[in-house]
């Protein structure tokens, strides 16, 4: 730890070497003598300064007579500092100003955030279901594996995790499922999911989209009834064949 002298002025380092190549010594505050204590903060003549466990003073402010009469060079137990080269009177730190906080007034604007076009709407949507088509070949292969190993009864009972979307009374006539689409009716469903599919906030379209992927996967696994419709909840939680 690099150690400097706390007395006003000062800039000597621990390391530095006096003139006969010796290194500069360095004294810490005594602490454990109280009387002792006061007079070395008082000598050091700094205005409303406490020293702390770790500040020292070098030995440029300690006289000749300060020390023992010994080679290595030791402070007498009653040893006070006296050489500054500050002026008799308290010296007083400086304080450095703090700048002012300037509270930032947030940028409004007159117009409202744009809402996408429909044109845009419908071709983020496009997009999302191009990117998932991999995807779903994946987890159909996955689940036709799971579905061959489970019990063949089972595939013609409701799911538990299905949710009850269709009243038993408006049920849709049966022969719909024989009726082959015609070539127009992807793109009118497409329009009119893309209407409803722009309406929606952000956070809903992220639940929409995964909900749409998921009841694609089922329909192309044949799970999907006239009583009951996958529903994945907005956590991501998959079905269970």
């Amino acid at each position: 730890m690099v150690v400097s002298c706390c007395a006003y002025g000062c800039t000597n380092r621990w390391g530095k070497l006096n003139e006969d190549g010796t290194k500069l010594k360095f004294h810490l505050f005594p602490f454990r003598e109280k009387e002792l204590l006061k007079k070395w903060i008082v000598a050091v003549k700094r205005d409303s300064w406490k020293p702390s466990k770790s500040s020292a003073l070098c030995g440029d402010h300690f006289a000749e007579t300060a020390y023992k009469s010994t080679a290595r060079r030791y402070l007498k137990d009653d040893a006070v500092p006296s050489i500054f080269s500050s002026p008799s009177h308290l010296q007083k730190p400086k304080r450095e100003r703090a700048l002012p906080i300037r509270h930032l007034s947030p940028v409004t604007s007159d117009h409202p955030p744009a809402r996408p076009t429909y044109e845009e709407s419908r071709k983020e949507l496009r997009s999302y279901l191009d990117q998932m088509s991999e995807r779903h070949n994946q987890m159909v292969e996955n689940a036709k594996k799971k579905f061959k190993s489970s019990d063949a009864n089972r595939s013609h009972q409701p799911h538990t995790i299905f949710k009850k979307i269709l009243p038993r009374g408006d049920q849709p006539d049966p022969a719909m499922d024989q009726e082959k689409p015609g070539k127009d009716d992807a793109s009118t469903y497409g329009d009119s999911w893309v209407t409803s599919f722009r309406k929606l906030s952000p956070t809903q379209k992220i639940y929409a989209k995964k909900a749409i992927e998921d009841i694609l996967v089922l329909g192309q696994l044949d799970c999907l009834t006239l009583n009951t419709v996958d529903i994945i909840s907005a956590s991501g939680n998959a079905p269970h064949p």
